[in-house]
């Protein structure tokens, strides 16, 4: 059963309804039991399972997924930085693509770290209750908190959401090494291909090359690229070119399994969101190996 079909599921149940963030990282195969302590140092967010519910880390959404035995759905969402209102924006998104819509119940509360709100959840299957918080760290980082259910079992979901904010424990997120690793750093990959092939008495030959830089400098971010190819057959040619560049604010986030992702915030276009990952001769930034280059 797919996660969007389980928190559908909770919307048609009629029935009523202390953390370390240094603690080791859970199995994400297991079933995660109510009373269990799960900790992301990554991300330096830690949290205990509620009574009553059990779940798994869900890949597809991106989160903790929890269910009770009366059909109440929770997920819990972290990340290693990021503002309120954009967590609000993604976990929106988020519900969207699995067939949620949210429509607000009553006006949005603020707390001393964040906001609050109810919402009627739509689906093909019917319209629940949806209780949501998000939750921002001393240290800037950022939990989202939801749980969902037929109409009626209110005060089971505001249990679930109630339970998982007071066992919240933040600490200073790992994933903040990664920034202090490319601050300041010059990273570039690089491509070259060429071919020559003979068929029917004539002889083709091709080249390419391709070079992008990544410039992390003074708090910001320079991307240029560039590429360049070429093809020949018995004394026809033809080259084409090609260039990019954009620039702006960058982060490293790191989410509750310490999947990090490089955000490319650019000042003149769009935004970027690239897979990120260390190795022992550079980064792994969206598919390409970037090896340091020079520093600024």
């Amino acid at each position: 059963m797919t996660t969007s079909t389980r928190w559908a599921t909770a919307l048609l149940a009629l029935a009523p309804a202390s953390a370390s963030p240094q603690a080791p990282l859970v199995d994400l195969d297991a079933v995660l039991r109510s009373g269990r302590v799960l900790a992301s140092p990554a991300a330096g967010i830690g949290f205990t399972v509620p009574d009553g519910f059990s779940g798994t880390w869900d890949a597809d959404v991106g989160a903790f997924i929890f269910q009770s035995s009366t059909q109440v759905m929770g997920g819990v969402w972290g990340w290693s930085e990021g503002g309120v209102d954009e967590v609000v924006e993604e976990v929106g998104r988020l519900l969207e693509e699995m067939g949620i819509e949210l429509s607000l119940r009553t006006e949005s509360s603020t707390t001393p770290n964040g906001v609050r709100g109810t919402f009627d959840a739509i689906t093909e299957e019917g319209t629940g209750t949806l209780v949501a918080t998000v939750q921002k760290g001393v240290a800037g980082n950022v939990v989202a908190i939801a749980a969902m259910g037929a109409i009626g079992v209110e005060t089971e979901l505001n249990r679930f959401v109630d339970d998982v904010t007071s066992s919240l424990q933040w600490a200073t997120p790992a994933a903040s090494q990664w920034r202090s690793q490319l601050e300041g750093r010059v990273m570039t990959w690089t491509s070259s291909d060429s071919n020559m092939s003979t068929g029917g008495g004539a002889t083709a030959t091709g080249a390419s090359r391709s070079q992008a830089t990544l410039t992390f400098c003074y708090g910001q971010y320079r991307y240029t690229e560039s590429s360049v190819s070429y093809f020949s057959i018995e004394g026809l040619s033809a080259s084409n070119n090609s260039s990019d560049e954009h620039s702006g604010a960058w982060a490293v986030v790191a989410d509750l399994i310490g999947n990090p992702t490089l955000y490319l915030d650019s000042s003149d276009g769009p935004s970027f969101s690239w897979f990120f990952d260390e190795t022992d001769i550079g980064f792994m930034i969206d598919g390409h190996l970037y090896r340091p280059d020079g520093s600024c």
